[in-house]
């Protein structure tokens, strides 16, 4: 099978993009991904340096900019460091904003789009900036404009010793299904387990729609994941109903995550359409704000 945006099989080397600087957000994200990446991954690290605007005297900017490249070439040090401990080889780029292109966003899915890269890996801390950004720029926006899977890492997630160990899907429609287990198998190892579910939400009707027509989804999806990842011991799947779900789709899945240990949740980024979805907003969009855990992301257009 052949990846029609790459041209490359879906059997190739994954090319994982990994956007890094000084936070420790940014530094979970890295172990995090050192763990994650399959031994024949090819790793891109990169480090954006902002634009820096002074109203200092004369002399005082130039300096205010080279701390800001200082620190990315530190961020991009200890990152490479931790991926050539863990047995990679990466290439490494510092990216320099200008008052053409200030966006940091922009920036990394040029730098994803240019190298042709599989997966863009990035941290988020929920209780400050960076996640703040993502929400209003990133959770859709970055989906849409680099069609790319994209792994977002909070910094309150907890290591992994040795890849994931447990990997929780949560599916959706049957393509969207397929195309999370596709990509999340890859990251899997021998010891993996999985569980797919889906979640069937308090919705509120329109007229003329179906009530069972999320059963029937749900059905149908849960089979196709099984399909995929098999039928046997290392592998459940499960609805979970109306009357298990905290407060939202949303909800039932971060707590899912947490009632069974998932080291790695991947979900597609669009499980709402249409009006609904407009009314409801973006499920994916609102796990990211409280989740723990590690979050893949996969585009409708992506993997």
């Amino acid at each position: 099978m052949e990846n029609s945006k790459s041209g490359r099989s879906a059997n190739s080397p994954l090319k994982i993009l990994i956007a890094a600087d000084h936070s420790e957000a940014s530094l979970c994200a890295v172990r995090f991904a050192c763990e994650l990446a399959p031994p024949d991954s090819v790793i891109r690290i990169v480090s954006v340096v902002p634009l820096t605007q002074s109203i200092a005297p004369s002399g005082h900017a130039s300096t205010t900019n080279e701390d800001s490249t200082r620190s990315a070439a530190q961020a991009l040090s200890s990152a490479n460091a931790l991926f050539i401990r863990a047995g990679f080889e990466p290439e490494t780029a510092t990216i320099a904003l200008s008052v053409k292109r200030r966006d940091v966003v922009h920036a990394i899915v040029d730098a994803a789009a240019s190298w042709n890269a599989d997966i863009v890996v990035v941290g988020a801390h929920q209780r400050h900036s960076l996640l703040r950004y993502l929400k209003r720029n990133v959770s859709e926006p970055l989906v849409k404009l680099c069609a790319l899977p994209i792994l977002i890492v909070p910094q309150r997630s907890a290591d992994m010793a040795h890849g994931p160990y447990r990997i929780l899907f949560a599916v959706g429609s049957v393509a969207d299904t397929q195309r999370c287990v596709r990509l999340g198998v890859r990251f899997a190892t021998a010891a993996s387990r999985f569980r797919a579910v889906y979640v069937i939400g308090r919705s509120v009707w329109w007229p003329g729609e179906r009530r069972d027509g999320q059963q029937d989804e749900g059905a149908m999806a849960l089979e196709a994941a099984r399909e995929l990842l098999g039928a046997g011991t290392c592998t459940t799947t499960s609805t979970i109903g109306p009357s298990e779900t905290a407060a939202d789709i949303a909800d039932a899945l971060v707590c899912e995550a947490v009632k069974w240990d998932a080291d790695l949740l991947v979900m597609g980024t669009h499980t709402r359409h249409g009006l609904k979805r407009f009314a409801f907003g973006s499920v994916a969009h609102r796990v990211l704000l409280t989740t723990r855990t590690p979050i893949l992301l996969v585009n409708r257009e992506g993997s």
